[in-house]
């Protein structure tokens, strides 16, 4: 009988360290902060290029180094090739390169379809940044709702697109709906919901679901998210992440239990 009780105990044992060494693992390896960093720049470079595009195509003049040209000038179908030459600051961050736009219509008319595609588009948080981030593949955005009188407008965008840095990639697709507010011919806020898949530059592939994301624009603006979740499935496994921390920059997440907070400034640099 005494015998029959070590063995037990001694299977018991067994099964604990195991399980703990199983957890220990589990909190080493699964939260991989480039895996958040690579879902929180996909969602940007999506409202970041409804920003330029809306403001090239809306009627903002371009400043600095920037240039837009049309194929025509009255008319559509129409297109505009937003240049940034050798590089220049747009919307708080160096850009490089051209961003092509095809549109069926006026940018804010209900129905109207605007095309962006990329030719050599890199983009950096600043001239001298160390991390260049070139950003390829088609951007579908179309206009679905418009109200003048409160300067809001609803549209839709069909994303298919990649980040390369280095010799690595995030690559995603899928719908998103965006509503925009406007000073002018400008865009000042965009927020977005909806749901992308993709794969990180580690490889993982992904389902993200996004939820009221809130990004401003302006020189004196956070370049990041302010406000609004994603909630990302990797696998059995996925975490939120959530921007309402009221700090630029910076991100709380949550993962299988674990929390903590992400300084995006740290992978922007």
């Amino acid at each position: 009988m005494k015998f029959n009780l070590l063995k037990i105990f001694v299977f018991l044992f067994a099964i604990s360290v195991f399980t703990m060494s199983c957890d220990e693992n589990l909190l080493d390896n699964t939260l991989d902060e480039e895996d958040l960093v690579d879902n929180t720049d996909s969602e940007d470079a999506d409202s970041d290029v409804f920003a330029i595009v809306g403001d090239a195509t809306g009627g903002k003049k371009a400043g600095g180094c920037t240039k837009i040209t049309w194929d025509n000038e009255t008319g559509y179908p129409r297109t505009a090739t937003i240049d940034y030459g050798n590089g220049c600051i747009e919307a708080n961050k160096f850009r490089k390169g051209k961003i092509t736009v095809k549109l069926t219509g006026p940018w804010k008319t209900v129905g109207s379809v605007a095309t962006a595609t990329y030719e050599n588009y890199t983009v950096k948080s600043a001239e001298n940044g160390l991390k260049t981030k070139i950003i390829s593949g088609t951007t579908i955005i179309t206009c679905k709702a418009a109200n003048a009188d409160t300067k809001t407008y609803k549209y839709e965008i069909v994303t298919d697109s990649k980040i390369a840095q280095g010799d690595k990639s995030n690559a995603w697709k899928g719908t998103l709906e965006i509503d925009a507010e406007y000073i002018g011919a400008t865009v000042t806020k965009v927020t977005t919901n909806g749901e992308t898949t993709g794969t990180t530059r580690s490889g993982k592939a992904y389902t993200k679901e996004v939820t009221n994301l809130v990004k401003e624009f302006g020189d004196d603006k956070c370049k990041y998210f302010t406000a609004g979740t994603m909630k990302t499935t990797i696998g059995e496994g996925g975490y939120t992440l959530d921007f309402n921390t009221n700090k630029c920059g910076e991100v709380s997440y949550k993962y299988n239990g674990i929390t903590g907070t992400l300084d995006l400034n740290k992978y922007n640099n």
